[in-house]
């Protein structure tokens, strides 16, 4: 069950209701801050650095210019890396974002995908 059943069935209580607004109003907020907060992730000891929003939206690569002359093959396994890693990085964190707004708002606990 998730949150919007639970709320349509606690009925119209006001106080439910601002609860609701509260809570909506909050993961909205997070929502937008992870539309442009950005996690970075480096591979090939520091040869390639990929950032990319929480969101996991990639947002810069950067490319040492030793690298380069590695060959195409190399180039594309230290970025893939790179990238994935990163995005990884930034699904834990949107996880622990959740988990802590859900304890902010008094959630139990497993609330931190609402």
């Amino acid at each position: 069950m998730d949150l919007k059943n639970i709320m349509q069935q606690l009925g119209s209580n006001p106080q439910i209701m601002q609860m609701q607004q509260k809570m909506k109003q909050a993961y909205q907020d997070m929502h937008k801050r992870h539309e442009t907060e950005t996690i970075s992730a480096s591979s090939g000891g520091d040869m390639v650095k990929a950032t990319v929003t929480i969101k996991g939206s990639l947002v810069s690569l950067d490319i040492s210019e030793d690298l380069l002359k590695e060959g195409s093959a190399v180039v594309s396994e230290m970025v893939v890396a790179a990238v994935n890693l990163a995005k990884d990085k930034a699904a834990t964190k949107s996880q622990e974002d959740m988990s802590k707004l859900a304890a902010e708002l008094g959630l139990p606990s497993g609330f931190g995908g609402f």
